[in-house]
């Protein structure tokens, strides 16, 4: 078996495959399980079921949570059980996959039924026989009939000889020579519940032949069982205790403490009623032993399960904190990515003022430098005009009017420079750059050049 598992974790290695790792996890688990090393075998299913829960494949991950369930049922862990059935059931139920879906809601009851919740256990028993019904699935419709049976025959209703027998009819037409042999066990104790001896006598009769061999050990617990009660009704105290003794054998070879519990109970009772009340203490103390050593493990396991509920809340909490402090952080990120944006538009704006206030102040003295000896151009060339006006005549006459001309176009460069609402710039020279002046203007002031020729 160890050379198994390690040709598997070799192949697990080398695989990159993620579906067929996902296989030899489930595979490298049921190994594990046969070693009865069963910490690993879930350690390793919970990395099979990672990986499936990665790819999102919801096939493997309902397949995975049964295998769980199945095995939290074998050590009396029914609350987890529970929970990973529903899981299982929730995704076959989405996948239509109702084969599956109806063995998770048959594990559900059986789940429930173990707890004595029979009203849940019923429920679902019912959802799983109408679909195995659908599907003419003989052995699980019978399956079916025998866990309602159960139930009806834990609550002392003659009501379960009914499903037992109908479950004896299924077994019997799809050839289940084991199931054949556990539901005449069944009969045998609802024909006891009753006091109907001689029927519960031929029903062990009849299921003898299917233990004649070691080969349904944990059935036949209850086949010696159900002798030993028989022939203590029956009076026969020794006979009783010999199948009693042979059923603690096979309980003690397989680890069936549960069923160990009541047998020791029953055995004790036997002792008490004939008298011995040394052996009756014995077997009683036994019982005592192994009731305390279930109930222990029980409270451990609800220990574990309440400890695995608060890390998840504890989990949760975190998620939702670690998800509060991110909310936070953006909206302040948020907030101060805003108050970034308008203070670069403040900075922006609070620059292009100083570029026009700087343009003005330059303008403006710029305006005063210049206008006084433009005043003086444009006046003494008028003053000369009017002392000989025949010199400006003819073709001095464009001279004068060109000198002229190009005084009012400095004063209106000044005018507008001194009246510009928005800084820009255009290409003067490669690298070099010129305020633009052909942009429209708030201001029409005009600066013009007075000449007051009285003056002159």
């Amino acid at each position: 078996m160890e050379n198994i598992i390690s040709q598997i974790n070799e192949k697990i290695q080398l695989t990159n495959n993620s579906r067929q790792k996902i296989e030899l996890f489930i595979k490298l688990a049921e190994s594990y399980l046969d070693l009865g090393q069963k910490d690993i075998f879930f350690e390793t299913l919970n990395k099979a079921l990672s990986l499936s829960i990665k790819l999102q494949d919801l096939n493997f991950q309902g397949i995975i949570y049964n295998k769980i369930g199945l095995e939290y049922i074998s050590l009396a862990n029914f609350e987890k059980a529970i929970e990973n059935f529903y899981h299982a059931q929730t995704i076959f139920s989405k996948l239509n996959d109702k084969f599956n879906e109806a063995f998770s809601l048959r594990q559900l009851g059986n789940s429930y039924n173990r707890l004595y919740l029979f009203k849940q256990a019923e429920d679902f028993y019912f959802l799983a026989l109408a679909i195995y019904e659908d599907l003419g699935e003989a052995k699980e419709i019978g399956m079916i009939y025998n866990n309602l049976g159960t139930i009806y025959l834990k609550t002392k209703d003659s009501t379960c000889l009914k499903y037992f027998l109908k479950a004896k009819d299924y077994f019997i037409a799809c050839n289940n020579d084991r199931n054949v042999g556990a539901v005449l066990l069944n009969i045998s104790e609802a024909y006891l519940s009753v006091d109907n001896i001689e029927k519960a006598e031929e029903s062990l009769l009849e299921a003898e032949k299917y233990y004649l061999d070691d080969e349904y050990l944990s059935d036949k617990i209850y086949f010696y069982h159900n002798f030993g009660r028989l022939e203590k009704v029956k009076g026969h105290w020794e006979k009783s205790l010999e199948y009693y003794f042979k059923s603690i054998e096979i309980v003690l070879k397989i680890k069936s403490y549960e069923d160990l519990l009541e047998i020791y109970f029953e055995v004790s009772k036997i002792y008490e009623n004939n008298d011995d009340l040394q052996n009756s203490l014995k077997y009683l103390k036994k019982y005592n032993a192994i009731y305390k050593y279930i109930y222990n493990v029980k409270k451990m396991r609800l220990v574990e399960s309440i400890q695995s509920k608060h890390c998840s809340i504890l989990e949760d909490n975190q998620k939702e904190i670690n998800l509060l402090k991110h909310s936070t952080l953006k909206k302040a990120y948020d907030e101060l990515n805003d108050a970034y944006q308008k203070l670069q538009e403040m900075q922006k704006e609070l620059l292009i003022s100083e570029k026009r206030n700087t343009a003005l102040a330059l303008a403006i003295s710029t305006n005063h430098e210049i206008n006084q000896p433009l005043m003086v151009i444009k006046g003494t060339m008028e003053l000369l005009k009017i002392k000989d006006e025949s010199y400006f005549m003819g073709k001095n006459a464009k001279y004068f009017e060109s000198v002229i001309e190009s005084v009012d176009k400095i004063s209106r460069i000044l005018n507008k420079i001194t009246t510009l609402d928005k800084i820009s710039f255009v290409d003067y020279t490669p690298g070099t750059k010129m305020l633009n002046l052909s942009i429209s203007n708030k201001k029409k002031t005009n600066f013009k050049i007075e000449t007051n020729r009285k003056r002159f």
